[in-house]
């Protein structure tokens, strides 16, 4: 519209689009959508309302989406355009954005988007059989420029499953440099009854985005739990609470450095068969060769284990994996 045409009115009734791409086995279908354009010639202005009914799908291969509303209204101005509410259900989720889109590159942007989605109808679609199930809220703000676009978030879900665990709480503060490639987690927050984890960090997505680090502190976790979880024979009967810094280069993630400490607590008083009360002090450190271990106090049982202990870290790493 900045040749300064107008559209003093446009009605489109009972439309019907259609995108088809065979090759990634990919289908877009929106029957039934409406669309109203008016127009404001002194003001340059356009107000546009576009609408569907439930019908319309998005398939990929043999799995689809199926949306139960769309609608958006907006006004396009020489200025850019402004979107006054957009609104998308689909199953148990929802999309809901307000905001800004201004035609100049350096002019401010301004936008909200809030997503209230089912995981576990997400995860089936995307063929994730591995996936956390239950209602996630994340809530974006994009701000600073088209140029230099940058997005703030926080994402909450709660009384979410995965893998047979219950009762899972997350929460997360974070910061998306687009440009930068760079994200900063303010807060984060990992709760379930096998114990909490919460966590801040600046974490690079591209190998020349600069060093990633990450912080984080862990809360009265289960080691007894854990053991059974993996299904390791033998187990620590413990609770643990501790902190750790870590830090890698770029995507590098295998040349971590950084250092631990640990505090466990005996969970039971004696050991029986496969489960060994554990209690003590631990501190670690990583670096580019080594792994070292330093008990302090350490029991395991009847046992007294105050040996440090030096790994190779090519050794450690293969026996993690």
């Amino acid at each position: 519209f900045g040749s300064g045409l107008v559209i003093a009115s446009l009605i489109v009734r009972d439309g019907y689009f259609a995108l088809q791409d065979n090759s990634r086995e990919l289908m877009l279908d929106i029957p039934d959508w409406s669309l109203e354009v008016s127009g404001q010639r002194a003001a340059r202005v356009h107000s546009i309302h576009l609408s569907t009914d439930s019908g319309s799908s998005f398939r990929v291969g043999n799995k689809a989406l199926l949306l139960d509303q769309f609608e958006a209204r907006s006004s396009l101005s020489p200025e850019g355009l402004r979107l006054e509410s957009l609104e998308i259900q689909w199953d148990r989720s929802e999309l809901a954005m307000v905001g800004t889109i201004p035609s100049s590159p350096s002019a401010e942007l301004d936008s909200e988007v809030t997503v209230s989605i089912d995981s576990s109808q997400l995860a089936h679609f995307l063929g994730l059989s591995d996936a956390v199930s239950g209602l996630i809220d994340l809530r974006l703000h994009l701000g600073d420029s088209i140029r230099h676009p940058a997005v703030e978030g926080q994402l909450t879900g709660e009384q979410l499953s995965w893998r047979g665990i219950d009762d899972i709480d997350v929460a997360a503060a974070f910061e998306w440099k687009i440009k930068q490639a760079r994200v900063t987690v303010k807060d984060s927050l990992l709760a379930s009854p096998h114990g909490s984890l919460q966590g801040t960090g600046q974490i690079a997505l591209t190998g020349d985005a600069g060093k990633s680090e990450v912080n984080f502190q862990f809360s009265r976790f289960d080691f007894d739990w854990l053991g059974r979880f993996l299904g390791n024979r033998y187990r620590a009967a413990s609770l643990g609470s501790g902190e750790a810094s870590l830090s890698w280069p770029g995507l590098e993630l295998d040349q971590f450095v950084g250092t631990g400490a640990l505090a466990l607590r005996a969970a039971q008083n004696t050991a029986r068969a496969g489960l060994l009360p554990v209690s003590g002090n631990l501190s670690l450190s990583s670096t580019r060769e080594n792994f070292l271990i330093s008990p302090e106090e350490l029991r395991a049982g009847d046992l007294h284990l105050d040996v440090e202990t030096t790994v190779q870290r090519q050794e450690g790493l293969k026996n993690l994996g």
